[in-house]
């Protein structure tokens, strides 16, 4: 299992390498889709160990979040050196960038305020969104 920066990482470079930077907002919530679809898909399996928060904007990783906070609202342009994630993990989450990394900021904020995981962690004053949360949302 990863740690959610090794993911970040990862994320940022690929978007990078789609010519789609993305900012710290937008990363926040792909890292979020991308441990939902890689949930999904290795049956309830977490992809990184670190709790996702329920923020006001939305699912953030306070770690991520405080690594990448420099850059305000501006998109990270800063290659982020080489991540080791296997084939079969990219298999899974590469689609998942692909497709959010054409949304922007607000958009995505938007679609995660919409969705069970963070609305009912939020709503009900909790702080995390448990994993077995995720796993009601994203593999049912």
């Amino acid at each position: 299992m990863h740690n959610a920066l090794d993911i970040a990482k990862y994320i940022i470079n690929k978007c990078i390498e789609l010519r789609r930077p993305v900012s710290n907002l937008q990363l926040q919530k792909i890292l979020y889709y991308v441990q939902g679809e890689f949930m999904k898909n290795n049956d309830g399996e977490a992809l990184f160990q670190d709790d996702i928060m329920a923020w006001q904007y939305g699912p953030v990783v306070p770690d991520v979040y405080y690594t990448f906070n420099g850059y305000s609202s501006s998109d990270i342009t800063n290659y982020q050196g080489n991540v080791q994630i296997d084939q079969s993990e990219r298999d899974v989450i590469d689609p998942v960038i692909i497709s959010k990394s054409n949304l922007n900021a607000w958009t995505l904020v938007e679609q995660t305020h919409s969705e069970f995981p963070w609305r009912d962690t939020y709503n009900n004053g909790e702080k995390i969104i448990t994993k077995e949360k995720m796993r009601e949302f994203f593999c049912n």
